[in-house]
């Protein structure tokens, strides 16, 4: 495998900004993708290929002036502080590890007061000014958050950081957000820019080794950016252009993956992209996963997510992984309400498109499911229950039906939408991630909508019962049986629950 750079003086072939720095020692950096680990999670934990790539950038920037260590576990991380304190602190940002994120940050403060700088970063920071606003309210112990893709920014932050500046603060720094003097400073967005080509595999520089003896679930990711705008999730709030990483390094990830976990090939590998399939060269993409199982017997089950619109490329990768997908064809419909998709900033598919993909699908043998999403404004009980009966009458297979929540980074999550929508919320545990840390018990919720203008909680409730029923027959396949009776004798089944 290749070796990470690494060059006395800075350069940056993207965009040329970065400058010559003080020589010293070097800068201790932490990188954290901090997660629980529990009974109930041990088999469902993911390579931290996200801090891979923003470390495997820095290091080829800056080289041996900076010390870069990688951390999923906390306590890991806090005993590796208390040995070796850090000078930087980067962690990723999710709705899944905030609150772990928070108590870490706390400890790390108690301990070391503002002798490190703390960086967030990830697709919970969001780009609208007010948002990044609150999250410094929020979260008074970080120095400064990195919104979108995080090689750029936080490559000029740790450029800032080395170059001796008294006061590295004064100035705005490109792609961070920080605070200065009780005001914020906000830097030139280039978190979308980055050339790919430019972004070595961390996998085959060696920076992920650590992760690979454990059970760690391996990702590739083969392009960056979702072409999609919708207001509930938060690739919606991205634009830019759709890139791929160099086919070539794509497949040789491909090959050093399929390697080194093929003596455990129970383990399910991810595609990482948000909607895999959507260019031409994803079937080369395929053939080689299929060439790779062949050869190494990994993977035996793949999981990712496809292009809703399954065009040609779409189909051929379905097909050509069809043995090894473990989510068949999906169409994540999430709501056919014109109201909501007008709010949702989402183009629904027509039914001549829906009917065009179930009916492929039966030809190919390939298993179809449908996900719905009720807590959008604009959606009504009753405009959700016809959706749900309308899947069912089309043939899927599977219906899922989903809880809208909000989350950090997503559009419908500022504060002007949630006032003008009137989105009203309650709070439930995230899965299971939870856990104690130094005697500090931590627990992720998710902010769940109840009520918008357009349903109220008792709409809210009813639903639910309705959702109890979907994941019986359709996840547990509880009474499947009965349901697909129901179907063929043209009940809507949503009409069962009283």
């Amino acid at each position: 495998r290749s070796g990470s750079a690494a060059s006395g003086k800075y350069s940056n072939d993207n965009n040329g900004k970065f400058i010559d720095v003080i020589k010293g020692s070097s800068l201790r950096v932490y990188l954290a993708d901090l997660t629980y680990t529990n009974r109930l999670n041990l088999h469902t934990r993911h390579i931290p290929k996200n801090i891979g790539f923003i470390a495997s950038y820095a290091k080829k920037i800056f080289g041996d002036d900076i010390d870069v260590s990688l951390f999923k576990d906390p306590t890991a991380l806090l005993d590796a502080a208390s040995e070796r304190p850090p000078d930087v602190v980067g962690m990723s940002f999710y709705f899944w590890n905030t609150q772990l994120n928070q108590t870490v940050a706390r400890i790390l403060r108690e301990r070391n007061g503002a002798d490190f700088t703390l960086v967030w970063g990830g697709p919970s920071v969001d780009t609208d000014a007010t948002e990044q606003a609150r999250l410094f309210e929020r979260f008074p112990e970080v120095d400064a958050f990195i919104p979108n893709e995080g090689e750029l920014g936080f490559a000029a932050f740790l450029e800032r950081q080395l170059s001796g500046s008294r006061n590295p603060w004064v100035e705005p720094i490109d792609g961070v957000v920080h605070m200065c003097e009780g005001e914020i400073v906000r830097g030139r967005d280039v978190g979308l820019s980055l050339d790919l080509a430019e972004l070595p595999s961390p996998y085959l520089n060696g920076l992920l080794d650590p992760f690979l003896k454990d059970n760690y679930l391996p990702g590739i990711q083969t392009s960056r950016l979702c072409p999609y705008t919708c207001a509930f999730c938060v690739s919606g709030k991205t634009r830019g252009k759709l890139r791929g990483f160099p086919i070539d390094q794509v497949k040789e990830e491909l090959d050093f993956v399929s390697r080194t976990y093929a003596d455990r090939p129970h383990i399910e590998m991810h595609i990482n992209d948000e909607n895999f399939g959507i260019l031409p060269r994803d079937a080369k993409i395929a053939d080689h996963i299929v060439q790779c199982q062949e050869k190494w017997g990994f993977p035996q089950n793949v999981f990712f997510y496809h292009d809703k619109r399954l065009v040609d490329t779409t189909r051929t990768v379905l097909t050509r992984l069809a043995q090894l997908s473990s989510n068949g064809v999906t169409i994540p419909l999430q709501t056919e309400s014109p109201e909501a998709l007008v709010v949702a900033k989402r183009k629904g598919l027509s039914s001549k498109q829906l009917s065009d993909v179930v009916d492929w699908a039966a030809e190919n043998d390939l298993f179809t499911c449908t996900e719905l999403i009720f807590g959008l404004p604009g959606e009504t009980a009753t405009s959700f229950a016809q959706s749900l009966d309308t899947a069912i009458e089309r043939g899927f297979d599977s219906v899922l039906c989903n809880t809208l929540f909000i989350v950090d980074g997503i559009e419908l999550n500022r504060t002007e939408e949630r006032d003008r929508l009137k989105i009203s919320t309650r709070y439930r545990q995230v899965r299971e991630n939870y856990g104690m840390l130094e005697g500090n018990f931590c627990a992720e919720v998710e902010e769940v909508v109840v009520s918008t203008n357009s349903f109220d909680i008792s709409d809210f409730l009813d639903v639910r019962k309705i959702s109890m029923m979907f994941y019986a027959c359709f996840n547990m396949r509880f009474h499947y049986w009965l349901m697909s009776h129901f179907r063929h004798l043209g009940v809507p089944v949503t009409q069962l629950v009283v």
